[in-house]
């Protein structure tokens, strides 16, 4: 290991090869890339504000009068209008875009921090990212919470450095956007400004700082007060609020559940690297603002494995700052926005190319529950009372069925939708706690969607609905039944 590192930090790659070396993440793509299944009821939300305009009930479910607003509206409608005129290409290729982006701020961030280590700054770009495509990186708002959060960092560092307020300027920007991408996790704009704050305490055992903290709690008051510039006002600003720390989501919810070593070895292995940075170290002293920002989202992470985002973003700082030692700074060479041309090029070139020789990137349409969607189609109404459990609903409301239950777990809350615990009844059903029957009895379903992965698809047969059509998905390992009411 250690001629590796040597070797490597002898090497002198030129600017095309740096170059190639930051088009690494993005070719994997081609194998991370899929389709989350939150995706359809975004884009069917997307299509229904544009309809309808901005809507304050949920209309994709069977239950009525839902109090409701789309906090992610503005990715909903982002999303609609690339999938309903490009289809997954289009998709494809926005991610590819927004991922350009992504590496093109955390690589500028890292040699900043690094005092421009490019061979570190490298490693650790290509790294961080790679780990946020097999992680998060998926078509959900997850992606512009990167972007933005990432830049909102990038901008911070800059102002300390060159010490001049023009950088702080675009932060009442990101606060605007991200309040409209993705409503819930607007705070976080303002949570990451906590340690620039604190940053600016001077120890013994911490560097010396000497920035100004008062344009920072000046753009951060700005920053509150535009984020009241949405179409839901104080609702959107309260969505956080009313959506994390309940009991019901963070017990059910995968992205909420704790991090465990089954569920990301990987990350564990990516966290006692940054954490042995800090044994790595012992030239310099520690700066405040990275530790505060890697313990805090570390933090975050080990409760819910959504803090994921906020820990790969973070912790790229204490890795540029802790490792810059280990690594001679050369020229500079900071990669120029003209490149990002030359890779968004080759990219349009590249995905011509998949066109012409038809590489297949996962649709829908050849999923077993597209097929199952297709059999309804031929055999009944959009109008019928239809079941789907927690995974599959939003799949069937994109193909304009309204059903029991979707992935939008904060919906089925009684303290968000002012009407009744839908989310607890589906999880009592599941745990055995709410006889079936009387379930089935209460909804009078028409029909009902099943798989394998749920309580239901054994009880059923004890039911007076009748099979009328399964498949299996062989991918996923998932037989779908269909039921109909006898």
């Amino acid at each position: 290991m250690k001629k590796f590192i040597d070797k490597y930090k002898k090497w002198n790659p030129t600017k095309g090869v740096r170059l190639l070396l930051l088009f690494v993440p993005i070719l994997t793509m081609f194998i991370t890339f899929r389709i989350d299944n939150d995706f359809w009821f975004l884009i069917k939300t997307g299509n229904t504000i544009l309809e309808k305009g901005f809507i304050t009930k949920e209309l994709f479910t069977i239950h009525a009068n839902l109090a409701f607003i789309p906090q992610q509206w503005l990715t909903d409608i982002i999303f609609h209008l690339l999938y309903s005129n490009l289809g997954n290409y289009g998709i494809f290729f926005f991610l590819i875009i927004i991922n350009i982006l992504i590496i093109y701020i955390m690589y500028k961030l890292c040699l900043l921090i690094s005092n421009n280590k490019i061979k570190l700054s490298l490693l650790i770009t290509i790294i961080t990212d790679l780990i946020l495509q097999i992680s998060v990186f998926t078509t959900r708002p997850q992606i512009f919470d990167i972007l933005f959060l990432l830049l909102e960092l990038y901008l911070l560092e800059l102002y300390i450095k060159k010490k001049k307020n023009k950088y702080l300027i675009p932060l009442p920007i990101i606060s605007l956007l991200m309040i409209n991408l993705h409503a819930s996790i607007w705070p976080m704009t303002l949570v990451f400004l906590v340690p620039y704050l604190l940053g600016r305490i001077n120890l013994k055992i911490f560097i010396k700082e000497d920035y100004k903290i008062l344009p920072i709690v000046i753009t951060l008051i700005i920053m509150v007060l535009i984020s009241i510039i949405n179409p839901y006002k104080i609702e959107a600003i309260k969505y956080f609020f009313n959506s994390y720390g309940i009991e019901a989501i963070n017990n059910s919810v995968g992205e909420m559940k704790p991090l465990t070593i089954t569920k990301g070895l990987m990350v564990f292995v990516y966290i006692f690297l940054i954490l042995l940075s800090y044994y790595f170290n012992r030239r310099d002293k520690v700066n405040l603002r990275y530790l505060l920002l890697m313990l805090g989202t570390l933090y975050l992470l080990l409760e819910h494995y959504k803090g994921m985002v906020f820990f790969s973003v973070t912790s790229i700082l204490s890795l540029s700052y802790n490792l810059k030692d280990y690594f001679k700074e050369e020229k500079k060479d900071y990669l120029k926005i003209k490149y990002l041309n030359i890779i968004v090029s080759i990219f349009i070139i590249g995905l011509f190319t998949i066109f012409l020789i038809n590489v297949k990137i996962e649709n829908e349409s050849d999923k077993a529950l597209s097929k199952v969607s297709d059999y309804l189609d031929k055999n009944t109404t959009k109008d019928i009372k239809l079941y789907t459990n927690y995974n599959n609903g939003s799949y069937l409301e994109y193909r304009g069925y309204k059903v029991y239950l979707d992935p939008r777990a904060e919906v089925f809350i009684k303290k968000n939708n002012k009407k009744e615990d839908i989310l607890e009844e589906y999880f009592n059903l599941g745990s055995g706690r709410l006889d079936y029957q009387e379930f089935l009895d209460k909804y009078k379903f028409d029909y009902l969607i099943v798989d394998n992965r749920e309580l239901l698809y054994i009880k059923v047969n004890k039911t007076t609905y009748k099979l009328v059509y399964e498949i299996y998905d062989k991918k996923e390992k998932i037989n779908y039944r269909v039921y109909k009411r006898g």
